[in-house]
C-alpha cells in the first residue's frame, strides 16, 4: 500500500462587499442621499435658483441636485475618478443633467468617456432634455478596470461640458466606520475648575467642545473637536446636569449603565463633578475591561473647590489602582531635557514639548487585577495630594513629586481595554501664562497621537500581513507564500514562531477588517486644490473667460483652523450666510454670455452634542 502524505488547501475567501449606490451632487453640497461633490479633478461650479422640473426623468435625483453643476472653466475639461472598486465588477453609471444656463439649443456640446470609451458624443443637454431647467438622465453599464477604478471624463466641444449628479451602483467595500469619542462634561455651576460656581470663574471653552470662545486667552476644546473631526474621528458630548445651587451635591450624574457604551471607541472624563453611584461605576469598569478606552483629564478651580473634580474622577480610577491628585504647578516637559520616561511611546511621536498650567498629576498606585499602566512622562515640582471626603473642597497637603510614580501622562491596559491619564486640559492649544491669560500654543500632534492611541491607531491589525491597514486578499497571498516557514514572519499572525494553519485562521476571522480610519499626520501648510472639503459656497466666476481660482500662497494650518471655527460659530448663531456670494470679474474676450461657476468654499459640519 502506498502511503499518501496529507495535504491541506486553504482557499482565498471573497472579501466582504455591499451592494450600494454612491451618489454625488456635482458642484454642490449634500442633498438627501446625494453627498457633496467629491472625487473630481478640474472644472468649476455653478448653481441657479430656477425651479427644475424632474417629472420627465425616471428615478430622478432631488430637484436641488439639478440646480448645481460641475462645469468646465474657459472651455476646460474635467473628470471624476472612482477608486477602491472591485476589479472586473460591473457597475451601473447614471449621469444627471439639466440645462440651467443656456435657453436654446446648439449652445453647448460635449463628449463623455468612461474608462476611455466614448459614451456620449456632441451631447447637448437642452436638446436631450427638451428644454431648459428639465432633468434628463443617461444610464450606462461599465466595468471597473484591473486597478478597481472607473474614470469618467467630460470633454468640452462648445461652451463647457457639465454634469449635475452622478450615481454609481454596484458592489463596494464597506465604508470604514469612524472611531467615536464620547466626551463627558461637568455640569454648569457645579464646582470644578472649568464649570465653577460663578460665571466670572468659568472658562467653558476649555470644557465645552462646542464653545468657540477664546476669552481670557484660553483656546480650547472647540479647536480640539475640529482637529479630531478633521482627522476622521466622530465626536459626541454628554453633560452632567445640575440642580439649583452649586457644588457636586447638586450635580446629577450620568447613568452610564443605561447607555450602550459599546458604541464608543473611547470615553473622555475631564473635570467632572458629580457623585456617581455603583451602577454607573460598574458600567465604566466593564466597558474598559471589555475592550473600551478611557481618558481622564482632571482639573480643579483656581483657588477653590480643590477636591471636587479629582474626587469625581477618583470614583472610577479606584477600580484600576490610579490616584488623581489636585491642581498644583505650572511647567513644561521637554524631550531634549530627558523629561520623557518612555520617549519612544507612540503618543510622543513627533512631540518634543508640551505644557500645563494648574496641573493635576496622576499617581500610579497599586494596580488592580488585569491592569498594566506605564508612567510615560513623570511629574515635576510639587504634587498636592487629594484626600477624602468627597466634596469637602479641602486643599490637600503638598509633597515633592516622585517622577517614578507621579505622572504627567500615564497609559496602559486594563484587561482588553485601555486607560490613560493626562495632567491638564490646556495642553493641546495653550501654553503657560499668568493666571488664565494663557499664551496661544498649538500642539495638535500630541492631541492626535493621544486620541489615536486610545482608538487603536498604533495597534497591529490581526491578519494584516502586508501592513497596509486592511485585511484583504493580498494578505492571503503573503500567508500562502510564507506557509511552513519557521521564525519571524509578517504572516505569523498568532506569534508562535511559525506560519501555519492557525495563521490562516487569524486572517480568515479578520477578513475585511481595517485599521481605524484616522489621519494622524499634521501638514505644516494647506494649499487650495480641488477636493471634497470645497464645494458648497456660491460665487460668480466667469466660466468661459476667467482662469480657475487659485491661491499662490499657502494657507497656514493655524489660520485655516481659525477660519473654520469662525465659520462654524457663525453658522451656529446665524451670523454667517452658509452660501455667500462673491463676485470675481474678468475681462471677456469673446463677448458671449458666460456661465458663472461656484468658487472654492469650506463646508463646515456642526457636530451635535447629546
Amino acid at each position: 500500500m502506498t502511503r499518501r502524505s496529507a495535504t491541506c488547501r486553504f482557499e482565498p475567501l471573497e472579501p466582504r462587499r455591499v451592494l450600494a449606490t454612491l451618489a454625488l451632487n456635482a458642484g454642490g453640497g449634500p442633498q438627501g442621499a446625494y453627498q457633496a461633490d467629491d472625487f473630481f479633478t478640474g472644472g468649476g461650479q455653478f448653481s441657479t435658483s430656477d425651479t427644475i422640473n424632474v417629472a420627465g426623468a425616471v428615478d430622478p435625483a432631488p430637484a436641488a441636485v439639478y440646480q448645481s453643476e460641475r462645469t468646465g472653466q474657459s472651455g476646460s475639461d474635467f473628470r471624476y475618478d472612482f477608486t477602491g472598486l472591485t476589479p472586473g465588477e460591473t457597475y451601473d453609471l447614471r449621469l444627471h443633467f439639466a440645462e440651467i444656463f443656456w435657453s436654446e439649443a446648439g449652445k453647448r456640446s460635449f463628449d463623455v468617456l468612461v474608462n476611455n470609451t466614448q459614451v456620449l458624443n456632441d451631447y447637448d443637454v437642452f436638446v436631450e432634455a427638451g428644454g431648459a431647467d428639465l432633468a434628463v438622465i443617461e444610464e450606462f453599464t461599465t466595468t471597473a478596470d484591473a486597478g478597481g477604478a472607473i474614470r469618467v471624463d467630460f470633454l468640452t466641444e462648445m461652451n463647457n461640458a457639465k454634469v449635475s449628479g452622478i450615481e454609481l451602483i454596484g458592489e463596494f467595500p464597506p465604508e470604514p466606520e469612524k472611531p467615536t469619542l464620547l466626551f463627558v462634561r461637568g455640569a454648569d455651576r457645579s464646582g470644578g475648575f472649568l464649570e465653577a460656581n460663578n460665571d466670572s470663574q468659568r472658562t467653558e471653552q476649555l470644557a465645552d467642545l462646542f464653545n468657540t470662545s477664546t476669552s481670557g486667552g484660553n483656546h480650547g476644546w472647540a479647536e480640539l473637536r475640529q482637529t479630531l473631526v478633521s482627522a476622521g474621528f466622530a465626536i459626541e458630548q454628554i453633560t452632567e446636569t445640575a440642580e439649583n445651587g452649586s457644588g457636586p451635591s447638586d450635580g446629577v450624574h450620568i447613568d452610564f449603565e443605561q447607555l450602550d457604551l459599546t458604541e464608543y471607541d473611547a470615553i473622555v472624563f475631564g473635570s467632572n463633578n458629580a457623585v456617581y453611584d455603583t451602577a454607573a461605576i460598574d458600567a465604566i469598569e466593564a466597558y474598559v475591561r471589555g475592550g473600551g478606552s478611557t481618558l481622564f483629564i482632571s482639573d480643579a478651580n483656581f483657588g477653590g473647590d480643590w477636591a471636587d473634580a479629582s474626587d469625581s474622577d477618583q470614583q472610577f480610577l479606584d477600580r484600576f489602582g490610579l490616584i488623581m491628585h489636585q491642581d498644583q504647578g505650572t511647567y513644561s516637559l521637554f524631550r531634549s531635557q530627558g523629561d520623557y520616561a518612555v520617549p519612544g511611546h507612540p503618543i510622543l511621536t513627533g512631540v518634543d514639548r508640551f505644557d500645563g498650567e494648574g496641573v493635576t498629576p496622576i499617581e500610579l498606585g497599586t494596580p488592580t487585577a488585569g491592569v498594566d499602566v506605564d508612567l510615560i512622562v513623570g511629574a515635576e515640582g510639587s504634587t498636592r495630594l487629594n484626600q477624602p471626603p468627597f466634596g469637602g473642597n479641602n486643599q490637600g497637603p503638598s509633597r515633592s513629586s516622585n517622577p517614578t510614580i507621579d505622572g504627567v501622562l500615564v497609559a496602559g491596559t486594563a484587561d482588553a481595554g485601555k486607560i490613560a491619564g493626562h495632567y491638564d486640559r490646556n495642553t493641546f492649544f495653550n501654553q503657560n501664562g499668568a493666571g488664565t491669560n494663557i499664551n496661544r500654543f498649538d500642539n495638535k500632534q500630541y492631541a492626535l497621537n493621544l486620541f489615536g492611541w486610545l482608538v487603536g491607531a498604533f495597534d497591529p491589525l490581526p491578519g494584516d500581513y502586508d501592513g497596509n491597514g486592511a485585511v484583504e486578499q493580498a494578505d492571503h497571498a503573503v500567508w500562502a507564500a510564507a506557509y511552513g516557514t519557521v521564525g519571524a514572519s509578517p504572516a505569523d499572525g498568532n506569534g508562535d514562531g511559525r506560519v501555519d494553519a492557525a495563521d490562516y485562521t487569524v486572517w480568515r476571522d479578520n477578513l475585511g477588517a481595517t485599521a481605524p480610519a484616522v489621519d494622524l499626520s499634521l501638514p505644516a501648510t494647506v494649499t487650495a486644490t480641488p477636493a471634497a472639503a470645497y464645494g458648497m459656497e456660491d460665487a460668480a466666476l466667469q466660466e468661459d473667460t476667467a482662469p480657475p481660482l487659485a491661491l499662490d500662497e499657502p494657507i497656514s494650518a493655524g489660520a485655516l483652523d481659525a477660519a473654520l471655527l469662525l465659520i462654524s460659530e457663525g453658522l451656529a448663531t446665524g451670523e454667517v450666510d452658509a452660501e455667500p456670494e462673491t463676485e470675481l470679474s474678468a475681462a471677456s474676450n469673446d463677448q458671449v454670455p458666460t456661465e458663472p461657476s461656484e468658487g472654492l468654499g469650506v463646508g463646515v459640519r456642526q457636530e451635535v452634542a447629546i
